[in-house]
């Protein structure tokens, strides 16, 4: 099939067209090559092939910068899944639900780096009842909770030195609330509905299983 055709039917999309159906075109015509140029920045002309390279190395900078931010995501990752491996290995040893609690607050915040840990058990109905009058719908064995909280709230989580900020919270208990673990920072930025709670989800699920154990 004869491919050619009249100069004057030919336009830019033609001959685009063309060239994308068959990149390789270009490829024993060297001396082709050196008579054409392409418009760079208003300063003279680039080859064709100096064009592609410059392309070729700007994507070769995009995809070590991609490699190196997947790096240091599977750095931070494995960090992460060794500290959360021995807080869980620590809260297994615990005795008692005041070994849980210093055991989680004293590696969340020197391990993890969190400025708030808290983790408050509900063992009386008055405790639970100040924690609703408190807190109340973030009392919820539903689903965690994370958002900005006021300076009350962060106080009754992590203590009289906290101020307002945001936190991520947890209920304890399968039904009835027995407790709270409460990861929280001093930003009202840094938690939030898009924050990922699988974390503090899986060490509240270790610590409901591990009180469950030391009452029966």
């Amino acid at each position: 099939m004869n491919e050619s055709k009249d100069p004057s039917t030919l336009n830019d999309s033609a001959i685009e067209a063309y060239l994308l159906e068959h990149p390789e075109f270009f490829k024993d015509k060297a001396e082709l090559l050196t008579q054409l140029s392409l418009p760079h920045g208003g300063h003279g002309a680039v080859s064709l092939v100096e064009r592609q390279q410059a392309a070729l190395r700007e994507r070769n900078v995009e995809l070590r910068h991609q490699l190196s931010d997947l790096t240091r995501i599977a750095e931070d990752n494995d960090k992460r899944f060794h500290l959360t491996s021995a807080l869980v290995q620590d809260l297994i040893k615990a005795d008692s639900k005041d070994a849980i609690k210093q055991s989680f607050e004293r590696h969340i915040k020197d391990g993890f780096g969190n400025a708030y840990a808290g983790l408050r058990w509900f063992d009386s109905s008055d405790a639970l009842d100040a924690a609703k009058a408190t807190l109340g719908s973030l009392i919820n064995t539903g689903k965690p909770f994370a958002g900005a909280l006021r300076e009350a709230e962060m106080r009754f989580l992590f203590g009289p030195a906290a101020i307002a900020g945001s936190a991520c919270i947890v209920t304890l208990g399968d039904k009835t609330p027995e407790g709270l673990v409460a990861l929280g920072s001093k930003s009202a930025n840094d938690f939030g509905s898009d924050t990922g709670t699988l974390f503090i989800e899986h060490v509240a699920s270790v610590i409901n299983s591990l009180a469950t154990r030391l009452s029966g």
